[in-house]
């Protein structure tokens, strides 16, 4: 049986859940994706509410709470202030400039992305940060064509940004390149492989020895750029 309750810490409310354990021999408290805060206790002990190990382990219990409930905002499509959104390989915390702009501007600096004028609701402010994370997607992918290609030696017919799941991008037979939009949130130079990989398909649509060649002649640290990838881009979400 779990009760459902809740306590304020550090000016922050924050639901946890009690779940009685057979198994469990102490107190521990955990983060459970589909549930969030849980604290297990063993089936026979008796526990003060609130208790005492939410106290006790504040700041990991408050780091995680905000790390679950950014993510279940993200999944819901809501963003506010305070949300953190990779750009560039560095998370920059969500801000609401002043009014001005009539329409919705999106600035990043060193630390922050910030939306103007304040966005109507924190699904308007989701909606707009994806617009702007795409449209600047396809300007990097652009960019990065033109200074690993200056000479146009790889022929392809055109680009769309698209939101794959399973690829970060694809070369069809028709030499259409697809690049993931997501990849603006990865470093710079993770994108600029990504392109690399795309533009060798254009040459050799297997990842034959020749293929992998061509790759490193264009990006010599494509290996590196496609470790970090296998590594963090779990990581390259909204």
């Amino acid at each position: 049986m779990e009760e459902r309750l809740s306590i304020e810490l550090d000016g922050t409310e924050v639901d946890y859940r009690v779940r009685r354990s057979l198994r469990a021999r102490r107190v521990r408290v955990i983060m459970s994706v589909t549930e969030g805060l849980v604290v297990v206790v063993p089936h026979r002990m008796r526990i003060p509410t609130p208790p005492p190990i939410l106290i006790q382990e504040r700041e990991w219990v408050l780091r995680q709470w905000n790390r679950w409930g950014a993510r279940v905002r993200r999944e819901r499509g809501l963003l506010l202030p305070g949300d953190l959104v990779p750009v560039d390989g560095r998370p920059r915390t969500v801000l609401y400039g002043p009014q001005g702009s009539a329409r919705p501007l999106v600035t990043v600096d060193d630390r922050s992305l910030w939306l103007r004028p304040q966005p109507a609701s924190p699904r308007e402010a989701f909606r707009v940060v994806c617009a702007w994370l795409r449209d600047t997607a396809r300007c990097r992918f652009l960019a990065a064509i033109d200074d690993l290609d200056p000479e146009g030696r790889f022929r392809f017919s055109r680009i769309t940004v698209r939101d794959q799941r399973t690829r970060w991008g694809s070369c069809s037979s028709r030499g259409v390149l697809s690049l993931n939009w997501r990849l603006i949130m990865a470093p710079p130079d993770v994108l600029r492989y990504v392109v690399a990989h795309e533009l060798a398909h254009t040459r050799e649509l297997r990842h034959s020895a020749r293929f992998w060649a061509i790759v490193e002649e264009v990006c010599p640290d494509a290996q590196s750029h496609r470790r970090w990838l296998g590594d963090h881009g779990h990581e390259l979400r909204l």
